[in-house]
């Protein structure tokens, strides 16, 4: 069963890295709680934020070194200075302007700062309970986190290419590593501790403010992963630990070939003879963290497109079932009601959506979608039910201002036409993103979320992403904090109040 509050509200997408800071990155200490006192001043008690895990220097949320930990990237700075773990000298101060996140730059120069401040808190004599402290809830897979990316700086980002003794964690191999390099690997641990910290410390902010907390469950995980290393059983994989298959998407109208993700998928008998455990121990840790969750995917939760390693693309690749219904009983009976909300986007068919109803987790609808096809279109505003998410775009769209020139670029007139009728009915507003803002708030969902580049109509130039594509330019975006106004606040207050969210 659905463990949602239905209260009418709305909020904001916005991922932290994208709050500009002195440091060249956005972080979840001072930033990110500049960001949740604008959020409350605005009426908005909905943060959603993309996935926060360990991501490569290309910096994609949704590529991470394991389910489990936090970005060491968005640990805060300056709050390491008020914790007493760094001076004021030991800040960098020369860091250089930015319009775009470096990821690769911004953490080798964060990285030797974070080592400073792991020597300060190995000679502070407190500093010895509380880590043990965080070991003894945590380590069930930190340490083994810690392990993986020591090694993945030692021998690169494929681990069946490791040396074999290391690649299939041989014991008296792995002893030795862990002697040879215990300051590594304690460093870390040590990041994932600060991260933790930091983090509660945001999240117990936030609420202080009435701001929940939205997170995000990537179905798939990165073959190159903690959890594929250290579980390869719970994965299809071959004996050298390369994939039998990748999980993907099938030909469409919009690739004739199909979507490969070079992510594995699961080895369900597995899984489903170890109670499902690894998916119980994910959902449970990500749940303390957020107050909702996004389940990407949500088709994968019935079936995979699965295709065989060795193929060039997708097309001769097949349906794979998955026992969601299943796993999801299983989560209710060993923790609880379900935070969850269904990425129920994409050809869903009748056994997705029964899944998604039959536990009761809301859907979404993109305003971006509405405006194609007759008066059935599911994303239409007034065919939007009360146990609705709606979104003016997500991460993978283009910005509402960025969609309406494409669409006037390409002289789509019966689709504009069509958009200004529609919304003409809900917003007498005159700015195009304003409009899609009051025709959302206006709906019966019972959520409202926009990127927060829509609530500031910026152009295509602040897209966030571009799906399938590896551009340097994906999740690179950045908003300078002096934009969070207070009349652009009140001017959403009024917004929420006229239209019952507040």
């Amino acid at each position: 069963m659905s463990g949602i509050d239905f209260t009418r509200r709305y909020g904001v997408l916005l991922h932290p890295t994208a709050l500009k800071t002195p440091w060249g990155i956005g972080d979840i200490g001072k930033s990110s709680r500049k960001l949740v006192d604008w959020l409350h001043e605005s009426g908005a008690t909905v943060w959603q934020l993309l996935p926060t895990g360990v991501t490569d220097k290309w910096g994609c949320p949704y590529s991470s070194y394991s389910a489990f930990g936090g970005n060491p990237m968005l640990i805060c700075l300056e709050d390491l200075v008020a914790d007493g773990l760094l001076s004021e000298s030991q800040l960098i101060t020369s860091w250089d302007d930015y319009t775009k996140v470096n990821f690769q730059k911004s953490w080798d120069k964060k990285r030797k700062v974070l080592k400073d401040s792991f020597e300060n808190f190995k000679n502070d004599p407190t500093s010895e309970k509380v880590f043990s402290d965080f070991l003894s809830r945590e380590g069930y897979w930190v340490h083994d986190l810690a392990n993986f990316l020591v090694l993945t700086e030692m021998h690169g980002d494929d681990w069946t290419k490791w040396p074999v003794e290391i690649r299939d964690r041989e014991v008296d191999e792995m002893d030795k590593f862990e002697t040879n390099h215990s300051d590594d690997i304690s460093f870390q641990i040590y990041l994932q501790f600060l991260f933790e910290k930091q983090w509660n410390q945001m999240k117990s902010y936030a609420h202080s403010k009435d701001v929940k907390l939205f997170g995000d469950i990537p179905i798939f995980i990165a073959h190159h992963s903690m959890d594929v290393w250290r579980h390869p059983e719970l994965f299809k994989l071959k004996e050298d630990g390369d994939m039998e298959v990748e999980t993907g998407a099938p030909p469409d109208s919009f690739s004739e070939s199909g979507q490969k993700w070079a992510t594995p998928n699961y080895n369900w008998e597995t899984m489903r003879s170890l109670d499902y455990q690894w998916w119980v121990d994910r959902v449970r840790y990500l749940s303390e963290k957020f107050d909702l969750l996004r389940l990407d995917h949500f088709i994968g939760f019935v079936h995979v497109w699965e295709s065989p390693k060795i193929d060039p693309d997708a097309r001769n690749g097949a349906w794979s079932p998955t026992p969601g219904r299943e796993m999801f009983k299983v989560f209710e009976e060993k923790i609880g009601k379900l935070p969850f909300i269904a990425e129920d986007l994409g050809a869903v068919d009748a056994e997705v959506l029964k899944l998604r109803d039959d536990f009761q987790f809301p859907g979404m609808k993109i305003l971006q979608f509405a405006f194609g096809g007759d008066d059935a279109n599911d994303h239409l505003p007034e065919n939007t039910p009360e146990n609705f998410v709606v979104y003016t775009g997500t991460h993978d769209n283009n910005t509402v201002l960025g969609w309406y020139e494409e669409r006037q670029q390409a002289k789509a007139e019966d689709e504009l036409d069509r958009m200004y009728e529609i919304l003409s009915k809900y917003s007498n507003k005159t700015a195009i993103h304003d409009k899609f803002l009051e025709t959302a708030m206006k709906t019966k969902a019972f959520l409202c979320v926009f990127p927060i580049q829509d609530i500031f109509g910026l152009g295509g130039e602040a897209r966030f992403n571009y799906p399938g594509t590896t551009d340097a330019s994906n999740w690179s975006w950045t908003m300078d904090l002096k934009m969070l106004s207070p009349k652009r606040a009140g001017e959403l207050t009024t917004m929420a109040k006229e239209t019952g969210r507040l």
